[in-house]
């Protein structure tokens, strides 16, 4: 999920929801800033992150499948992924509510 949020949705939203679409997008700091260098970064290398994903899927299937320790491993980083994805819409959504209020002249 995070690869299509990242290389899809992001830059769909930030260009139909920034006031001047993705040029908006060049000045970012902080967390909206990381969050746009990992869109470049998916999108330019799509092959590895689907081949590090598939890896991911096999281990965590094998390997859970095998040992209960790392079975609830895997349940903790399916979690963090979760967390991950809500963190990338809530980055997402409140800097295009922000730039386009700041846009308007209002203060969030």
């Amino acid at each position: 999920m995070a690869n299509v949020l990242l290389t899809w949705l992001v830059p769909a939203i930030w260009d139909s929801l920034l006031p001047h679409g993705l040029e908006d997008v060049g000045g970012f700091e902080g967390w909206p800033g990381l969050l746009w260098r990992g869109v470049l970064i998916s999108r330019g290398r799509q092959g590895a992150v689907r081949g590090t994903i598939a890896v991911v899927c096999v281990l965590s299937f094998i390997l859970g499948y095998r040992s209960r320790a790392i079975r609830i491993l895997v349940w903790i980083l399916a979690l963090g992924v979760i967390l991950l994805n809500a963190g990338i819409l809530y980055v997402t959504l409140h800097t295009s509510l922000n730039v386009n209020a700041a846009s308007i002249g209002l203060e969030l």
